[in-house]
């Protein structure tokens, strides 16, 4: 069975992106750019892994982390912050994430990542 993988961002070319990277390397992904859709996507979709951008529009991305690190459903999901903005490791820290990648990044260091946090 393929690992699930949910990406949250608001730039939809970032999803179509990550979206398409994801199916090469044989993993599945669900991806939405609205985060008030989160915890009932991981309800039904029940993901392995989420990639969460820092900043969504309207929304504080490290919130949506905090949430998920302290409610009893999704606390045990990793979570990778991606972000632009240079401070991204001490938001991930902050947040409790469990690892951080700067945009723009590289697909290969991504994918190490997401191997490293789902095995």
């Amino acid at each position: 069975m393929k690992n699930k993988i949910l990406i949250i961002d608001d730039d939809k070319s970032i999803l179509g992106a990550l979206k398409m990277v994801f199916e090469e390397f044989d993993f599945d992904s669900e991806s939405i750019s609205d985060a008030s859709e989160t915890f009932e996507i991981i309800k039904k979709y029940k993901p392995d892994l989420i990639i969460l951008d820092v900043l969504l529009s309207g929304v504080n991305g490290s919130e949506i982390c905090k949430e998920l690190k302290t409610n009893e459903l999704t606390r045990n999901i990793p979570v990778l912050l991606l972000s632009a903005h240079s401070s991204v490791e001490q938001t991930a820290r902050d947040c409790k994430a469990e690892d951080f990648l700067s945009k723009p990044f590289n697909i290969d260091a991504l994918i190490g990542k997401v191997k490293k946090l789902i095995n």
